[in-house]
């Protein structure tokens, strides 16, 4: 009994036990269950192996009696808390490279190389990527999900791709204390099965609602103006915005409409003049917008404007000219996007992989962002990085402002653009 012997004794004692308990044959394990110093171990073992043959019901049994019978002896012995030195620790990436769904595999697995190529250039410490293939079958999916929460060098997991797929580890991931987080997953039950399973989630709130925020709350606007087309996109965003504006108490005092093949607004710009806004919404597109922009200036409307992410395109910033000067407008994901982000992600990926880069290589780049921001800032073991996902509010990326989970955070759904001196600066 370690109790007899000296601490550095005791300390090899365990040891000992712990490295012999290795090669017993699992069926001879339960016999060596005695009511002594050795049984936690035995249990541990009993544990590590139904975690890496997959037969994760089981394994969250014993762990159960262990946590009963001995408080506190997991947290000891468990890979999730121990330090592992950064020169070790590897994070994995679990998609289906071959089989189905490989295809989209492909494109996220390039967004998450990416990261980890800019990462290497910038961490003097830069953790391992390594690459584990589903195989496209929840077999493959399982064995390789339950190896990696059985290696303590393993500290997180991006992926799996798909929502069916994540809710298949999630047993795995919360008994082996090991965070996966999914670049692609879209339903939101998997932001209600515990900790240790989360997906990154695009902006999605209406960017509508949010520039009535923005006209309102941050820059001041108690009485606003509408100028939209008459398409179902853009009446249905000037009536969300007016909703929202008057809900958060300020007034629309004009609202006009326009066809799409118009290109003389006078008519319309003279009539909300005489409401003297001192704020107008323009939810159209690039063209439209860098139309009506100098048209609002010429008929004296000198008032600040706000747009969605129709105006996320570069024909604002090559045709708009001093005219477009402090708009303020969403981004959204596309290759044409001038919101910073996206477009340094858009320059890189064209140059390294010579084709158009994808929404999906976009989230992916973003996901191994998280991780590796989390890494950059001291997070060296499962529960550091569980934690800072955990407490993460939002990620400003490639593909946009994302959120790890479904938030209510409305703000923090579309990322914002200003025009200011010629150029598309990101807005905090």
């Amino acid at each position: 009994d370690p109790e007899w012997l000296s601490e550095s004794d005791a300390d090899r004692a365990r040891d000992l036990a712990a490295s012999c308990l290795v090669s017993i044959p699992s069926g001879s394990l339960p016999d060596l269950r005695r009511q002594d110093w050795l049984e936690p171990y035995v249990l541990f073992e009993i544990y590590r192996r139904r975690m890496s043959e997959g037969d994760t019901d089981r394994a969250l049994l014993v762990r159960s009696e262990l946590d009963r019978l001995y408080p506190g002896f997991l947290d000891r012995m468990s890979p999730s808390d121990s330090m592992i030195p950064p020169e070790r620790a590897y994070i994995a990436v679990l998609l289906p490279m071959t089989g189905d769904g490989s295809v989209y595999a492909a494109q996220i697995e390039k967004g998450i190389s990416m990261a980890f190529q800019r990462s290497a250039d910038l961490l003097p410490q830069c953790p391992e990527r390594v690459l584990f293939d589903t195989r496209g079958g929840v077999d493959g999916l399982i064995e390789a999900a339950a190896q990696l929460a059985s290696d303590p060098r393993c500290i997180a997991v991006l992926g799996p791709m798909t929502s069916r797929e994540t809710a298949e580890i999630a047993g795995i991931a919360s008994a082996g204390g090991l965070p996966f987080l999914s670049p692609s997953a879209t339903s939101s039950e998997i932001d209600r099965m515990g900790d240790f399973v989360h997906r990154l989630v695009p902006g999605g709130t209406d960017e509508a609602v949010v520039m009535a925020e923005v006209a309102v709350r941050d820059s001041g606007c108690t009485r606003l103006a509408i100028l939209h087309s008459y398409t179902q996109a853009s009446v249905s965003q000037a009536e969300q915005f007016a909703a929202t504006v008057t809900r958060m108490g300020a007034q629309v005092v004009a609202t006009r409409g326009f066809n799409v093949e118009d290109t003389d607004f006078k008519d319309q710009i003279i009539a909300i003049r005489a409401q003297r806004p001192d704020g107008i919404f323009l939810p159209v597109t690039a063209w439209e917008a860098v139309q009506i922009a100098p048209q609002l200036r010429f008929y004296s409307l000198d008032v600040p404007m706000f747009g969605t992410s129709g105006w996320d395109s570069d024909v604002v910033l090559r045709l708009g000219g001093e005219a477009v000067e402090g708009a303020v407008f969403t981004a959204a994901f596309g290759t044409g996007s001038l919101y910073p982000p996206t477009a340094r992600f858009v320059f890189n990926f064209r140059r390294q992989f010579s084709e158009e880069p994808t929404l999906l290589a976009a989230q992916g780049y973003d996901a191994a962002g998280m991780i590796l921001t989390a890494w950059s800032s001291g997070c060296r073991t499962r529960q550091s990085l569980e934690d800072f996902l955990k407490e993460l509010d939002h990620y400003d990326g490639a593909s946009g402002r994302s959120t790890v989970g479904a938030r209510t955070e409305t703000r923090a759904s579309w990322p914002l653009v200003r025009i200011t001196g010629g150029e598309a600066l990101g807005v905090e």
